[in-house]
């Protein structure tokens, strides 16, 4: 189970960073953090409430959506 679970966030951290830089040819500074900022949310709510990560994962997937919608309109839109 580890094992996939690792897996997945590898396969999930490239498929962002080969999309950002490499189709949308930006630099987006901000995907590093928001890779740090989710992966702490699933440990503390598997530490916290005993959920699997990979549910977890699922959970926070629209809530980091729109925080990085956010974070690139608030961004992107003072320039």
């Amino acid at each position: 189970m580890a094992g996939l679970l690792l897996g997945g966030f590898y396969a999930a951290v490239s498929l962002g960073i080969s999309l950002i830089f490499g189709l949308l040819d930006i630099a987006n500074i901000a995907q590093p953090a928001f890779v740090l900022l989710g992966s702490y949310a699933a440990y503390v709510m598997n530490s916290a409430f005993g959920l699997d990560p990979i549910l977890t994962g699922l959970l926070f997937t629209p809530v980091f959506y729109g925080l990085g919608a956010l974070v690139y309109r608030v961004y992107y839109g003072s320039f």
